[in-house]
């Protein structure tokens, strides 16, 4: 119940898988990247057009009506979409000595075992602090029964005191011993029974559900 209840635990756990996804994004930069380029683009076409021995006159006067003109003609037919270009292919990128992609790899690797590490260290203390908390309940109990039968024992040692005072077999100065030796045994009761408490709020608070015991709960927008 305590590895699981403890917020210790939880906080341990977030800061390891934190680490964890750090290292894996860290060991993506040692790797070579592969990449699907592309483009597309449309283009104006216009000038001025001139003869060529593969082009008949009649073609050229074709070719001058169609796409002849200057800038601003150029400009005008760049709208109409009539004329585009396309580009694909693939770029891959291979690191050649990555140092720094080499150092964040081992900073978070070295992190993700740090956390590893605290959270072993914080398994067996939380471990050690249940089985200490369970020993002093134990003890405090053992000291709730012994009080208790103290208790039964003086008060018992008073009444026949007493007895024996209305019958003139004991003085004065006994019966006041003896009422000295009930209260004494009264609040060594009572402080075992406090020690008791204590001790049962310790084994809440180790196994994590103190909070849930007396009904807190803590609002995390606050």
């Amino acid at each position: 119940t305590a590895l699981r209840e403890r917020p210790e635990v939880r906080g341990v756990e977030l800061r390891l898988k934190a680490a964890e996804l750090n290292l894996k994004r860290a060991s993506n930069g040692l790797l070579p990247e592969l990449n699907l380029v592309g483009s597309i683009g449309v283009d104006g076409l216009a000038g001025t057009a001139r003869s060529s021995q593969f082009v008949t006159e009649q073609e050229l006067e074709q070719i001058r009506r169609a796409y002849g003109g200057g800038y601003g003609e150029s400009l005008d037919k760049l709208g109409t979409g009539d004329f585009y270009t396309y580009t694909g292919g693939v770029r891959i990128t291979y690191p050649l000595e990555n140092r720094r992609a080499k150092s964040q790899y081992e900073l978070a690797r070295l992190a993700v075992s740090r956390e590893k590490l605290s959270q072993k260290s914080l398994s067996q203390r939380i471990v050690v602090e249940v089985q200490n908390a369970i020993g002093d309940l134990e003890s405090a109990r053992q000291r709730v029964n012994a009080a208790n039968e103290a208790k039964e024992f003086a008060i018992k040692s008073y009444e026949t005191g007493e007895e024996r005072y209305r019958v003139g077999l004991t003085t004065t100065r006994e019966i006041l011993e003896l009422q000295a030796d009930l209260a004494a045994a009264e609040l060594a009761l009572a402080r075992a029974l406090v020690d008791f408490q204590v001790a049962r709020a310790e084994i809440l608070r180790a196994r994590g559900e103190i909070l849930q015991h007396y009904n807190i709960t803590v609002d995390g927008n606050a």
